[in-house]
């Protein structure tokens, strides 16, 4: 019985038999006959069958909605079990927006993995929205509103904004000490995103005049705003977890850390499941605690700031 419902389900979703056999290994007379048989079992008509296509009936739809939850929950005992039985490992799949995944994954991953030597990341870097339950994505993380209601959210930690410039800049310019010098600077805008925009900051905006007078750089790229900010073009507010390294580094300059940017929220999200396997958990806690460190960080850097001026 538990074969037939694979092979039924397996012939719903297609709404053909030879696709449906294809991916069963099978010849369509094999499917057609093992779905006929399962009907006459039942006692009941679960599809409607014409030349080119299958569809079910009304009991067949009811027939088939069981089936999957039924065949769910056998999958995910089955992972329970490898689980107890095996050390943590597996291959993550992660979908990730493009800049996040190359300023702050990559290390994430080479930590992760030197923790967890048995689990293989797969990262997938796009800005495009994603079903990650269509595509087989363990793990998705996601900037500011979440899309999907089917999946489960994780908040691990708000994404906090902070204005910086280069050295080389802060030498030919001059150090604002206010938000109200920074209209007397070139600025760097990035659009696309409300979370990182920040004339939509009203303080901001208008203290620096943003809606008066032409930004230096508008783009919509975060990675070309890092560099232009690195190359001296002006300042720029960007991700702490994209220039923590620049900061630490002394190739960019954190200003006015009095003033906080509110930024979006950095989610987690994963599909509803029963049952989460050890490298989805293990994961979702390694990048919290990231962000939980990296939030101290900041909070450390601002405090010591307020030291030295009191």
């Amino acid at each position: 019985m538990m074969d037939s419902m694979t092979v039924y389900t397996t012939a719903v979703k297609t709404a053909n038999f030879s696709l449906a056999a294809q991916q069963l290994n099978l010849s369509p007379s094999a499917v057609s006959k093992q779905i006929s048989q399962l009907e006459k079992t039942l006692g009941v008509r679960l599809l409607n069958r014409t030349t080119r296509s299958i569809s079910p009936t009304e009991a067949g739809t009811l027939y088939y909605n069981r089936c999957m939850l039924i065949l769910e929950a056998i999958q995910e005992t089955n992972a329970m079990v490898k689980d107890l039985e095996s050390s943590v490992g597996g291959t993550l799949r992660v979908w990730v927006p493009s800049v996040f995944g190359r300023s702050l994954l990559s290390r994430v991953a080479a930590d992760f993995c030197q923790e967890f030597p048995n689990i293989d990341i797969e990262l997938f870097l796009s800005d495009a929205p994603m079903d990650l339950t269509g595509n087989g994505f363990d793990i998705g993380i996601y900037l500011g509103d979440l899309p999907d209601s089917r999946l489960i959210a994780k908040t691990i930690g708000p994404l906090s904004l902070v204005l910086c410039a280069s050295p080389e800049y802060i030498e030919k310019h001059g150090h604002p000490h206010s938000i109200d010098a920074l209209a007397d600077h070139s600025m760097l805008i990035v659009t696309g995103n409300e979370s990182i925009d920040i004339r939509k900051v009203k303080r901001l905006a208008e203290s620096a005049k943003l809606h008066e007078r032409s930004a230096k750089l508008i783009t919509n790229d975060l990675d070309l705003a890092y560099h232009s900010a690195h190359a001296g073009l002006g300042i720029a507010a960007l991700p702490y977890y994209l220039i923590q390294r620049s900061l630490n580094k002394g190739s960019l300059i954190h200003l006015l850390k009095d003033f906080e940017t509110p930024g979006a929220l950095v989610h987690m999200v994963f599909p509803k499941s029963r049952y989460m396997p050890q490298k989805t958990r293990q994961f979702i806690d390694f990048l919290s605690l990231y962000f939980v460190d990296l939030a101290e960080q900041l909070r450390q850097s601002i405090e010591i700031e307020k030291q030295k001026r009191s």
